[in-house]
């Protein structure tokens, strides 16, 4: 009885040993698994952050390298990638960006490249310094220069320089219409000061012109004066210079002006008429000479006022076309 009882609790201890065996070699399986998975993990990490360094975004374009307004990306760094070069190292070199300015280098790609051919250059696609960088530095500077004596780099250069100019200044017609919106701002502030002139001396019934306009009068008529006398108080006329073919001084430009203006009042005189509805018509004959002249006239009211306004003066040659006229 008691070895079976001892035979029952070997039994029991051995199953106990073989299932704490079991688990272990479990556990060991499974740490061994998240050891596979965590060093997949880091390599997938590190495949992951050396192509994000390889320097070309989703386009294919070499990210670290200028754009067409930032310019070219010379990055100056403390120590450059070295090579060997039979018994001697070499790397690129910072002061050659003062020697060619169309050069950037590329950190990612430990090459140099023309930054005019990639942005400006056209048939450049094979060349070196456009596709992959330059990277032989023993020979930097004979192919540096002679890079630059290529016909296809020099149209890339003018086109960059054109480039910057039209950014700065804008093109030749955003230019010349500038200078032309300029001129004609100037030329109506000009003229608004000899309308205002015109005005001024057609209300106050003051003549225009004197006997002697020319410079060297001294009354050269209301209108010049009046002009010479807002001159002294005016920055604006002080500073315009008018072009010979456009001072509008001239007699005939200033009858233009006063039948401009006559236009002007003759139209709203018109538009109040229509506006009253009923209107009478005066007319009266006056000679200056041997000149007979018709004077016409309007009267109606106008916001509750009478007016009584001229419309024209007419010249007559004989009675008959006075009645025709009033007809």
């Amino acid at each position: 009885m008691e070895l079976d009882e001892q035979s029952e609790v070997d039994q029991s201890e051995r199953v106990e040993k073989d299932r704490q065996e079991t688990d272990e070699r479990q556990e060991n399986h499974e740490d061994d698994n998240e050891g596979e998975i965590s060093t997949v993990a880091a390599e997938n990490i590190r495949i992951g952050a050396r192509a994000k360094t390889t320097g070309h975004n989703k386009e294919g374009k070499i990210s670290d390298l200028g754009e067409k307004l930032c310019g070219p990306k010379q990055a100056k760094l403390s120590q450059y990638p070295q090579h060997n070069y039979g018994l001697k190292k070499r790397s690129f070199n910072s002061k050659w960006f003062e020697s060619f300015p169309w050069l950037e280098y590329s950190i990612s790609k430990d090459a140099a490249f023309c930054f005019s051919c990639r942005m400006f250059g056209k048939n450049v696609k094979h060349d070196t310094f456009v596709s992959t960088g330059l990277t032989n530095w023993k020979k930097a500077l004979d192919l540096f220069r002679e890079h630059e004596k290529a016909p296809a780099h020099k149209a890339s250069m003018l086109s960059w320089h054109s480039f910057k100019s039209n950014a700065a200044h804008g093109t030749v017609i955003e230019q010349l219409h500038s200078a032309n919106e300029s001129e004609i701002k100037d030329r109506r502030e000009y003229l608004t000061r000899i309308v205002a002139v015109t005005q001024f001396l057609a209300k106050q019934n003051i003549p225009f012109r004197g006997h002697e306009e020319g410079s060297s009068s001294h009354n050269q008529g209301n209108f010049l004066e009046c002009l010479n006398l807002l001159k002294q108080f005016d920055p604006f006329l002080q500073s315009y210079s008018a072009r010979s073919n456009s001072t509008y001084l001239s007699p005939a430009s200033q009858n233009e002006i006063i039948e401009s203006c006559a236009e002007e009042v003759t139209a709203n005189i018109v538009r109040e008429v229509k506006e009253a509805g009923m209107f009478s018509v005066m007319a009266d004959e006056a000679r200056d000479g041997n000149t007979e002249q018709l004077a016409i006239c309007v009267r109606y009211v106008a916001e509750s006022v009478v007016k009584e306004c001229l419309l024209a003066m007419k010249t007559l040659k004989n009675l008959m076309q006075n009645a025709l006229l009033l007809l």
